[in-house]
């Protein structure tokens, strides 16, 4: 019994070594991310946009071996990088004004913008008051067809279902029929 209890006191330095230097390997690899999704913003296509870079991956990179490694990092687009969705990329990692080591990756990128969303579900054929909408940010892909206003949305007629939650597209709405079927009118 107390040469198991030697054996596991002594593993525990090893084992407090090992932890550290995987925790520092992730925080590593995070900064680096976090450099990389930067450069993209600087980019510009994406300066003065509501945008979002998310699930930036590297290829070739290990934090433990390249992180000492470099001054800075250089992301380079190969081509004009689309618009939104998942955009690949090329990183060099600079020491000392040379590039010490070039890999690719990858980021998704989400374009935002403010559209108006519906806050409770309106029938067809009712019309919508403000309260029954809200400007939200939402994706720009959600968003492309949607209702920028409130007040644009509000008065209208709802020419289909909206659900809860849902961005008010334009062909969602129509006007409200000043005349309906059977009134006098007198002209």
């Amino acid at each position: 019994r107390g040469k198991a209890m030697r054996r596991f006191f002594a593993a525990i330095p090893a084992f407090i070594a090992f932890m550290s230097a995987f925790a520092f390997s992730q925080a590593a690899s995070l900064r680096l991310e976090d450099e990389v999704a930067a450069q993209f913003l600087k980019n510009p296509l994406y300066q003065g946009s509501d945008v979002e870079v998310t699930g930036v991956q590297l290829r070739g990179y290990d934090p433990k071996y390249d992180r000492p490694r470099y001054d800075r990092i250089e992301v380079k687009f190969p081509r004009k990088p689309s618009a939104a969705g998942n955009v690949p990329f090329e990183v060099a990692l600079i020491r000392t004004g040379a590039p010490a080591k070039t890999f690719w990756g990858s980021a998704m990128v989400r374009f935002y913008r403010n559209a108006v969303v519906a806050l409770t579900p309106v029938r067809m054929n009712r019309r919508i008051e403000a309260g029954d909408v809200k400007l939200s940010r939402v994706e720009s892909t959600e968003a492309a067809q949607g209702v920028s206003s409130i007040e644009e949305a509000a008065g209208m007629i709802a020419a289909r279902p909206i659900t809860a939650g849902a961005v008010v597209k334009k062909e969602y709405l129509k006007l409200e029929a000043l005349v309906r079927r059977g009134e006098k009118v007198f002209v």
